[in-house]
C-alpha cells in the first residue's frame, strides 16, 4: 500500500487494524517505520510509533518522540503519559541492573512530572505509587536508607487495586510486613483467575504469583497474557526482567 505523503489517518486507522488482530509490536513498528514521514504529521500516529518502540525496547527513541511532539486530547484513546512513565521506568530500571544509580534516580523522579507538552492531566490511579517504589529502591542501592523507607512508607499506604496492589505489596515488602503483602498477592492472584480468560486477568494472576515469589509460574502467566494481547505493556515489561 502506498501511504507515503498520504494523510497519516490512513495510517493511524491501518495500525488500529492490526492493533485489534493482536499483531506483533516488531510487524507493526516495520508498519509505521516504512512511512515516517507521514508518521509524523499527526500525534496519534507519532504516540503509536512510540509506544511500540517501548514495547520492543527501545526507550531511548520513544522518549525522543515523546519529548519532541506536543500531544493532544484524544476522544477514545488512551493518551501519552502513561507511556511515557513506563518508558522513562523501563530505562531506569535497565540503569538500575547495569549499575548506575544516578541515571536510574533521574529517570525514576522525571516519572513523577508531567511534561508542558502532554495536555492530559494525570488520569485516576495514576502510575504514582509504581513510580514511587522504584525511587525507594534507587534510594536503597545508593545507601539512602531513610529515604528509601520513606518512599517504600508512601506505596504501602497508597490505596488501589490490580498494578498499584502489587507495588504496594512489594513495599510491604521491603518493609518487613511480609504477612501484609502475602494476603495482597494472594488477592490478586484470585482476582486474576476469575477473568482468566481475558488478558489483565492472567496479567494479575502474575503479579500475584510474582509477589508469591513463584517466577516460573508467574513467566508462564506472562506469556499467557501476550497470548490474548501480544501489545500489553506490563505483561510485556515484567516478562524481560523474569529470570
Amino acid at each position: 500500500m502506498e501511504l507515503d505523503g498520504a494523510d497519516p489517518t490512513l495510517l493511524l486507522e491501518l495500525d488500529q487494524l492490526y492493533e485489534k488482530a493482536r499483531v506483533a509490536a516488531d510487524a507493526r513498528l516495520a508498519s509505521l517505520t516504512a512511512h515516517l514521514e507521514t508518521v509524523r504529521r499527526k500525534d496519534r500516529t507519532i504516540a503509536r510509533l512510540a509506544r511500540l518502540l517501548v514495547e520492543v525496547g527501545r526507550e531511548e527513541e520513544a522518549l525522543e518522540l515523546l519529548r519532541g511532539n506536543h500531544f493532544h486530547v484524544w476522544e477514545g484513546e488512551a493518551g501519552v503519559h502513561g507511556l511515557y512513565v513506563e518508558a522513562l521506568l523501563r530505562r531506569g530500571r535497565k540503569s538500575l541492573l547495569a549499575g548506575r544509580a544516578a541515571a536510574a534516580r533521574v529517570d525514576f523522579q522525571s516519572a513523577l512530572l508531567h511534561p508542558d507538552n502532554m495536555e492530559e492531566g494525570r488520569p485516576a490511579g495514576d502510575d504514582e505509587p509504581r513510580v514511587r517504589y522504584h525511587i525507594g529502591l534507587v534510594q536503597k542501592a545508593m545507601g539512602l536508607l531513610k529515604e528509601s523507607r520513606a518512599a517504600f512508607v508512601a506505596v504501602a499506604a497508597a490505596s488501589g487495586e490490580g498494578e498499584t496492589g502489587y507495588y504496594h505489596g512489594l513495599a510491604l515488602v521491603e518493609l518487613g510486613r511480609r504477612a501484609e503483602a502475602a494476603a495482597l498477592f494472594d488477592a490478586l492472584l484470585e482476582e486474576g483467575r476469575k477473568r482468566r480468560d481475558q488478558a489483565d486477568g492472567r496479567y494479575l494472576m502474575a503479579l500475584g504469583l510474582l509477589g508469591r515469589g513463584e517466577k516460573e509460574a508467574a513467566a508462564d502467566e506472562l506469556r499467557k497474557t501476550l497470548t490474548l494481547d501480544p501489545n500489553h505493556l506490563g505483561a510485556l515489561g515484567l516478562l524481560t526482567a523474569v529470570p
